[in-house]
């Protein structure tokens, strides 16, 4: 193929074309995103039908070229989370690791299998779909009416400029504030971002033990989907966690969000609204129920239960019957299945002292006033 060749195309308008042909026979891959894994897995982005290549033999990555709307791609030997391939890499008969492919480029990866890169102009989408539906697509590749113009990346400064994108690419993981963790199917951590390390000290010592991974490999691997989130309590504080499974290396990704002060404001929310709602429906018993005790009680019940309380109860300040002393007396009360302060003949002591935390057990159905303002007193 011998087109003619220009250097700055609009992005817009560049095909990167990949003519892949194995024993399987010739087709073509348009390299419409970011990245892609090669390899004869068939959970490869794009699979090579020879034995004589790896599992996941090699990695194609779009990278933007820094102060340009322009983009090249580079091939990577090896899968994502950097294991080599047997056979290695062959990009016009020369053995690599990684190379920005240029217009042209012819890639080996085994024998059997081979790619050309082909990054052309003038290619417009109904030409395009006939190409890769083409018996031939070789053929029509050679250009032969001179339909297609190739692009030149000037191999030198896009390898200076691709390194440096590569290089920002990879310091974001390293500078997000948020705890990302990278491990196997099998469960072994491959990569902790510097937040991981800081949030989650002994995770990696720790691995599936560890309640930000508890489950995750049994749920991603129960699952076809490649993304999904859930929700993990790890002490007091509560995480988000994105997880994404990347099938064709073997990869589990979960990006963390600390979503504790959402979940204790939706939960405050939740129990404000439970209060209101409650507050509608014990006034709407007090005005319904004809007798009176009996809508104290609904709307007493109605309260506990929002406000998730085991008791509610209602006192009057009265003087004592027999000794004219000022005394509380239970009017009204509702409990969780407790038993009832009136089945509690008199109180005879405080089983502990009042204070924050504790718990007033026995209570007198008459009980003079000053007694509790004495226990607090001392108390204080």
């Amino acid at each position: 193929m011998n087109p003619q060749e220009i250097s700055n195309p609009s992005p817009s308008s560049i095909r990167h074309l990949l003519l892949v042909t194995d024993p399987a026979g010739q087709r073509v891959v348009s390299l419409d995103v970011g990245t892609y894994s090669l390899g004869r897995d068939p959970r490869n982005s794009i699979v090579l039908h020879a034995r004589t290549v790896s599992r996941q033999h090699a990695v194609l990555l779009r990278v933007t070229v820094p102060d340009s709307d322009d983009c090249l791609f580079r091939i990577v030997d090896g899968s994502f989370n950097g294991q080599r391939s047997t056979n290695g890499i062959f990009v016009n008969g020369d053995r690599r690791f990684a190379h920005n492919l240029e217009h042209g480029d012819v890639i080996e990866f085994s024998e059997e299998a081979k790619a050309h890169y082909y990054a052309i102009t003038n290619l417009d989408s109904h030409n395009l779909q006939a190409l890769c539906q083409s018996q031939d697509p070789g053929r029509l590749l050679q250009d032969p009416d001179g339909s297609y113009t190739g692009v030149s990346h000037h191999g030198n400064t896009a390898a200076r400029n691709s390194d440096t994108a590569l290089a920002h690419l990879a310091s974001f993981p390293e500078l997000i504030p948020n705890p990302i963790v990278e491990l196997s199917s099998q469960g072994q951590i491959t990569y902790l971002n510097p937040a991981a390390h800081r949030v989650f000290p002994q995770l990696r010592q720790s691995g599936l033990t560890h309640p930000a991974l508890t489950g995750l490999p049994e749920l991603v691997l129960s699952t076809d989907a490649t993304t999904l989130t859930r929700s993990v309590q790890i002490g007091t504080q509560i995480y988000e966690q994105a997880v994404h499974h990347m099938a064709e290396s073997d990869l589990i990704r979960i990006f963390m969000t600390d979503i504790t002060e959402r979940k204790r404001v939706e939960a405050e929310l939740k129990r404000r609204d439970q209060m209101f709602q409650a507050v509608a429906t014990a006034s709407t018993s007090l005005l319904a129920e004809i007798n009176f005790e009996t809508s104290i009680n609904q709307a007493l019940a109605v309260l506990g239960r929002a406000a998730a309380v085991d008791r509610i109860a209602i006192y009057e300040n009265h003087p004592h019957p027999h000794t004219g002393e000022l005394c509380m007396s239970l009017r009204f009360e509702w409990h969780q299945e407790h038993p009832t302060f009136d089945e509690i003949a008199k109180w005879e002591a405080l089983h502990r002292p009042v204070g924050e935390n504790s718990q007033i057990i026995g209570l007198l159905r008459y009980s003079p006033i000053h007694h509790w303002l004495d226990r607090l007193q001392a108390f204080r």
